[in-house]
């Protein structure tokens, strides 16, 4: 039987999108192998400065936009928010053009970025937009290219500590912030997923230990129920089906070594499959956003995370503000 054009094409935007991030992350493990701390995937410039938020309404900087800015292009059209229409992606000028993985990229060729299949974030039902917060409701229907300038996003996967839009320190425990060398299992560990990827996997950790909603289970962007494309730690990428997430004991986290203030809710750090997994243990965490005194004013402070203990806290990375404000 000869397949119908839109199976064929469906298809064939798949393969084309593995390309793509099979290309990004290999472009990051040279990132790596040539970067002081060996950071596998970078971190914007913003990620560390107190500025973050500017020209944003609401969090989105920090939620939507920055996950995107390793790299990518300008953005084509503005992020609608409830707030307004956030245009400052669009600006060249801007930092956020100041993408740091482009430069393994040649200019002609921005589209390595693009998912062909990027048809951007679903309309869900309000009763659980609350859980699946990864874009303002108002850019639901366009693509992620076009009003972020990149169909991927990192794995940040952790704790913020926001104070209004800034986020003003995380303790992340996905890969942002770790260097390639202390990735424990690469074959298996979530580099960079597509969006609905990284939504699945957050609205299923809230959902825990009840069954996500059906409202939840419905096709990504390849057809695929429930599953998308990710790039792995070790440059490989597939077709990922998010499945059911391992859940933990107390006797299972207390042999981790897994924080005692975090036992209730594990899955801030921990977030796995039976093919996948989110988080980097037993690789200490990694805090990202640690302003001094002359550069962001100290917003972040020590005794945000002072008196925890255990995994992630234990000899957790630092990855301070290197950068004038």
């Amino acid at each position: 039987m000869i397949p119908s054009l839109r199976s064929t094409t469906s298809r064939r935007h798949q393969v084309q999108c593995l390309s793509n991030l099979g290309r990004i992350a290999a472009a990051s493990l040279t990132y790596a192998a040539e970067d002081p701390r060996e950071q596998l995937s970078p971190l914007h410039r913003l990620a560390v400065l107190a500025n973050h938020a500017a020209g944003f309404t609401g969090w989105w900087s920090w939620r939507t936009a920055l996950p995107c800015s390793f790299g990518g292009v300008a953005a084509a059209v503005p992020m609608p928010t409830s707030g307004g229409h956030v245009t400052i992606m669009m600006d060249p000028e801007a930092p956020w053009a100041d993408r740091p993985l482009n430069s393994y990229f040649p200019s002609e060729e921005p589209t390595v970025f693009r998912c062909p299949a990027d048809v951007g974030y679903p309309k869900l039902p309000e009763d659980i937009q609350d859980v699946t917060m990864m874009a303002p409701p108002e850019a639901t229907g366009i693509r992620c290219f076009d009003y972020l300038g990149n169909s991927y996003r990192s794995n940040g996967m952790g704790i913020v500590w926001p104070v209004g839009p800034l986020a003003l320190g995380r303790v992340v425990t996905g890969v942002e912030g770790h260097g390639a060398s202390s990735i424990p299992s690469p074959t298996r560990t979530v580099l960079y997923p597509e969006p609905l990827f990284y939504m699945w996997v957050y609205a299923a950790s809230k959902f825990l230990p009840q069954a996500l909603p059906d409202e939840l289970r419905f096709p990504g962007w390849h057809g695929e129920v429930f599953a998308d494309n990710v790039a792995y730690c070790d440059r490989w990428a597939r077709l990922t089906q998010v499945g059911e997430l391992q859940q933990f004991t107390h006797q299972e986290l207390e042999e981790m070594n897994f924080s005692p203030g975090f036992w209730d809710t594990p899955y801030f750090f921990l977030r796995r499959g039976a093919t996948w997994s989110m988080d980097t243990y037993n690789a200490p965490g990694s805090v990202i956003r640690v302003f001094s005194d002359t550069d962001c004013m100290s917003l972040w402070r020590e005794d945000y995370i002072a008196g925890y203990t255990g995994w992630p806290f234990d000899d957790y990375a630092v990855n301070e503000c290197p950068y004038s404000p």
